[in-house]
């Protein structure tokens, strides 16, 4: 187990390695702002990594086989590096994840498919991609919150916004550049954009029946007019 009750300094290049595979293991105690850790890798052949209490990881997460089982334990989780899994790892109880790295950062999850309740973007440096099959969507039940940095998605993998899912800021610095989907049937506003610092929403309303929905936007001249049934009522003045 790794315990801190007191000052932790560690380089945002060094790694925690969590290894023995016999026996539970678990991270407790102060492991945000200035004792957060650097990067953290699971590598075990049985059991699990609980997290007990919030933690920042200055470098990238990974879990390197298998049978890494962490257990975040409805803990905050915030992420300055990138985020990968490997095929068949457990991931439970994710609560909430901040992507806040200077660089751009990258998830890639290969274990299935994980629903976090809220993701939090505040990246400076290039934004967070995606990345593998759709294993790696970006699947979010509670909140998206943009702050800062833009998500690039494409075909797949995807952001999906499930039913009861929100939105909450957003902006020409932070929007999501590809497509992305929500399910339900209520009123939502899908936060894209296109190109550098271009923000344009894309709004649905009226929804009778629970389906799921996609949208892009693409900062280009629409130029097939001639299959279109009439004149587009603007819904933007």
């Amino acid at each position: 187990n790794l315990i801190n009750n007191g000052n932790l300094v560690m380089s945002s290049t060094s790694t925690l390695l969590f290894n023995n595979g016999s026996v539970a293991q678990s991270i407790t105690g102060s492991f945000t702002g200035a004792n957060k850790i650097g990067n953290l890798t699971i590598t075990k052949t049985g059991s699990s990594v609980t997290l007990n209490n919030a933690i920042d990881i200055g470098g990238n997460f990974t879990t390197s086989n298998s049978t890494s089982i962490l257990d975040v334990n409805n803990q905050v989780v915030k992420l300055a590096g990138n985020f990968s899994t490997a095929a068949n790892t457990t991931l439970t109880n994710c609560p909430t994840i901040e992507f806040n790295g200077t660089i751009p950062q990258t998830f890639t999850n290969s274990s299935g498919t994980i629903t976090w309740t809220n993701v939090t973007v505040n990246n400076s440096g290039g934004g967070i991609t995606p990345t593998g099959t759709s294993t790696s969507n970006l699947v979010i039940a509670g909140v998206l919150t943009l702050t800062n940095g833009i998500i690039y998605t494409a075909a797949t993998p995807i952001l999906i916004m499930n039913a009861g899912s929100s939105v909450s800021g957003g902006g020409t610095s932070s929007f999501v550049d590809g497509p992305m989907q929500k399910i339900g049937n209520t009123n939502f506003v899908f936060p894209v954009g296109d190109a550098f610092n271009y923000w344009a929403q894309i709004g649905i309303s009226g929804i009778s029946a629970s389906t799921t929905f996609q949208a892009q936007y693409f900062k280009t001249g629409y130029t097939n007019t001639t299959s279109m049934c009439g004149t587009p009522t603007p819904v933007v003045n």
